[in-house]
């Protein structure tokens, strides 16, 4: 903050301090404590849970005082005391419309602190819940204890599949659960018993009776393509079948029936046509929403969807009396909202579990991997004997992964290097941008990126936000986690790129700006692709 206040006093004549105070709080009578009302407090404390619930399972108070800030952060109070005594009220509201799971003393303690509390008990580490968590998680573990779902009769395994492969998908087809969750460890061929089952399902109940969702845009479109069927987001489908869309396309329908009545009415029935015509459109689409009996919807990478989502599609699943498959595997990466929910589910319901691991060439890996996978320390020493493992001071480190990285290049490798941490991605994504312009592989300008990286011709970058509205030549939309070359720069900072299968568009300069970044293939986080030569350049803490 010094630092700031030196820079901007360069630039800004007067006392920085003053004028930032003049500005945020002329013609403004700061409060204190007692201005706010008891229902306003208890308004905030439903706002803090309600915004918790979103992010977390479970909560403690500290959670709870860290969101009540950010609630609060636009309100102007007069001192440091008076924004405390607010933030304690709220977080006291906010507890009263959570639910404690802290098991109460049985036996009190003499020592204790001189607040009252035990010594023995971590200071506003009380951890709390909400009903919605719970209710969701009930509603989850009920559904997949329900076995009046649909039932695949008669289905045989075809013999080409493994013994495992084979047990899951009698298990699937046969078991009636309204919510089924599948365990598969990185390589088990979760993809090739999707399509197996894919394709007994439809035969079962007829095309169109497999739903294929992911938790992102670019998860999605692997899915569709290994599958062969269209398949959507979970945020989006919840969105358009009982989200804001789909109260958005109710109200249109119901606007465009009553003006076509209306047209009627006044004799102009072309007019009327018009307005039947779209809101039949409208009903198709809603339509194309819907779950239907006998449906069975597939969510791949399921680990990573949040408790909040999996509890809607279970519901619309059970009221349209479909089945929901969870596939995924609970030791890999969580979901960024509220998560755990399909670990709870494969823990209460014995999960179906594929155990043969099929990716890896050399036969060792195979084993090395589920021991990685299940925290087996002593797995390391495995790697380490098969030479797979480096160490060294941590530049060094970072030069050998970014001299292999550039070694595959010149082979013509898919390679992807991985760091573990942004400033050392944004340090390797300078590193690369440079020698690329020594080699007149990329023009040394750029438009400036969101990040602050710049990108110019022949440069890679990677699109960070969905955008349905851009379409590229194919008439698919710009995905999150797509990777593009830059053909074009034009003036106005606008981008001609060219993706996957020699798709095309042009991104305008806001959306360079704020939802692509400069990615010459080194990236944070491994997620958005598998490559064939991965690269990883750790930092000591790491």
């Amino acid at each position: 903050m010094h630092d700031w206040s030196k820079r901007a006093e360069q630039v800004i004549p007067g006392r920085v301090a003053s004028l930032i105070s003049d500005a945020l709080f002329q013609d403004q009578r700061l409060l204190v404590g007692a201005d706010l009302d008891p229902g306003t407090i208890d308004a905030y404390g439903a706002t803090v849970v309600l915004a918790l619930q979103l992010k977390r399972s479970t909560w403690t108070r500290w959670n709870i005082l860290a969101e009540a800030a950010r609630q609060t952060r636009l309100l102007r109070t007069k001192d440091v005391d008076a924004r405390l005594n607010v933030l304690s009220a709220i977080a006291k509201s906010a507890e009263r419309h959570s639910i404690s799971l802290t098991a109460p003393e049985l036996v009190p303690v003499p020592v204790q602190r001189r607040d009252g509390e035990s010594v023995y008990t971590v200071h506003n580490g009380q951890i709390y819940t909400s009903p919605a968590v719970l209710g969701a998680e009930s509603v989850l573990l009920d559904l997949a204890a329900d076995v009046n779902g649909p039932v695949l009769s008669g289905y045989h395994t075809s013999g080409d599949l493994g013994e495992d492969k084979a047990a899951v998908l009698r298990r699937v087809a046969s078991s009636g659960q309204r919510i089924e969750t599948v365990v598969g460890p990185a390589g088990t061929g979760k993809t090739t018993l999707l399509a197996e089952l894919k394709t007994a399902w439809n035969a079962g109940f007829g095309e169109g009776s497999v739903v294929a969702l992911a938790p992102s845009a670019a998860a999605a479109e692997v899915l569709a393509d290994s599958l062969d069927l269209p398949a959507d987001n979970v945020g989006k489908w919840i969105h358009e079948s009982i989200g804001i869309g789909a109260e958005q396309r109710q109200t249109w329908i119901a606007e465009s029936e009553r003006a076509a009545q209306l047209a009627i009415n006044a004799g102009r029935r072309r007019r009327a046509q018009r307005f039947y015509t779209a809101a039949a459109a409208a009903r198709t689409e809603r339509d194309r929403w819907r779950l239907r009996r006998n449906q069975l919807v597939i969510v791949d990478e399921a680990s990573m969807v949040g408790t909040m989502e999996l509890a809607c599609l279970a519901r619309e699943a059970d009221r349209a009396g479909a089945k929901l498959l969870l596939v995924g595997d609970d030791s890999q990466l969580g979901a960024v909202d509220t998560g755990g929910a399909f670990r709870l589910l494969v823990n209460e319901t014995n999960a179906a579990k594929l155990t043969e691991i099929w990716r890896f060439q050399n036969t060792w890996e195979r084993q090395a991997s589920l021991d990685l996978r299940a925290g087996n320390r002593e797995v390391f020493d495995v790697y380490d004997d098969h030479g797979r493992l480096h160490h060294g001071p941590a530049e060094d480190i970072e030069n050998t992964a970014y001299a292999a990285w550039q070694a595959d290049l010149t082979l013509g490798r898919t390679s992807l290097l991985i760091a573990g941490d942004n400033a050392t991605v944004a340090r390797l994504n300078a590193r690369a941008h440079v020698d690329r312009v020594q080699t007149r592989e990329v023009e040394p300008q750029g438009v400036e990126l969101h990040d602050g990286t710049s990108a110019g011709l022949g440069d890679t970058i990677v699109t960070r936000l969905n955008a349905r509205r851009l379409l590229t030549n194919h008439r698919n939309f710009v995905r999150n986690g797509a990777t593009w070359t830059i053909l074009r720069r034009w003036p106005d900072g606008s981008l001609t790129v060219r993706g996957a299968n020699d798709e095309t568009v042009t991104l305008p300069r806001t959306t360079c700006a704020r939802g692509s970044s400069w990615a010459t293939p080194p990236q944070p986080t491994a997620p958005r692709a598998k490559p064939s030569t991965p690269h990883t350049s750790s930092s000591p803490t790491t």
